[in-house]
């Protein structure tokens, strides 16, 4: 009986630390299962991509192409190429089956049609994004999917002007920024305008994220700011040679 008590303790050392690894190793597994799981769903739902296309391709040849596969979400114009979004992947994958290769077009092009790369880490990213800024609207919005080589700063502040007084409108690359006075301008804007289409191209427009919002603050001057900026340097520049006489002081 002695000799049991005394090696008791060591047996439920063993005991304890067996049951220990054990449910370890099961979560560890459980985990792994989880996240593959995710990755394959995400692999799915990722968006065509479509390559190879003639400059004057518009967006709405598109549509009429691939629509024919299923339902689209949008689509989502470049210089050159595009992606398609599909509500079901299994139409994504029939799209790439039989259009990969495809002659498109006045010049007969064969499309390269495949499903986007990736581990969907970026469009995750990019959902989280679109989340966090309808949650918090504010006066700035951010407009993509125009194309940058025929619109022009003139052109946003025509379409946007008449929901509320513009702070800025500015264009960089393939997306732009639209900042009203109020949060109330820009939703009226964004309700109305996403969707809208700016020549052939239907535009997407959303509220700027508030991260992104100071980081494009940080980068350029206040607008409300550089007017009087300006003013002052054209006030100066008739006077902006300094008098000999003053010179001579100077020294």
């Amino acid at each position: 009986n002695n000799r049991f008590v005394r090696e008791s303790p060591a047996l439920n050392t063993k005991s304890i630390s067996a049951v220990f690894l054990t449910c370890f190793w099961r979560r560890y597994h459980l985990f792994v299962l989880v996240n593959m799981s995710r990755r394959f769903e995400e692999a799915d739902n990722r968006p065509v991509f479509v390559g190879n296309l003639d400059p004057y391709t518009t967006q709405r040849e598109i549509e009429r192409l691939f629509d024919r596969k299923g339902r689209i979400k949008r689509v989502e114009m470049k210089t050159g190429f595009a992606f398609v979004f599909y509500e079901d992947h299994r139409d994504a994958r029939d799209a790439v089956k039989d259009y990969d290769g495809y002659e498109f077009g006045p010049s007969r092009r064969r499309l390269r049609v495949e499903l986007a790369r990736g581990d969907g880490l970026i469009k995750r990213r990019e959902d989280d994004r679109r989340t966090e800024a309808r949650n918090n609207p504010c006066e700035t919005l951010f407009v993509v999917n125009f194309d940058p080589t025929k619109t022009r700063t003139k052109d946003l502040e025509k379409l946007f002007e008449e929901y509320g007084t513009l702070i800025r409108v500015e264009i960089k690359k393939n997306f732009a920024f639209v900042q009203f006075q109020t949060t109330e301008e820009a939703t009226a804007a964004m309700r109305a305008l996403d969707g809208h289409y700016v020549g052939d191209r239907q535009i997407t427009v959303e509220f700027m994220a508030r991260g992104s919002t100071k980081r494009s603050r940080s980068r350029t001057p206040s607008p409300r700011r550089s007017p009087p900026r300006r003013r002052r340097s054209l006030s100066r520049s008739p006077r902006s040679p300094p008098s000999p006489r003053g010179r001579s002081r100077s020294r």
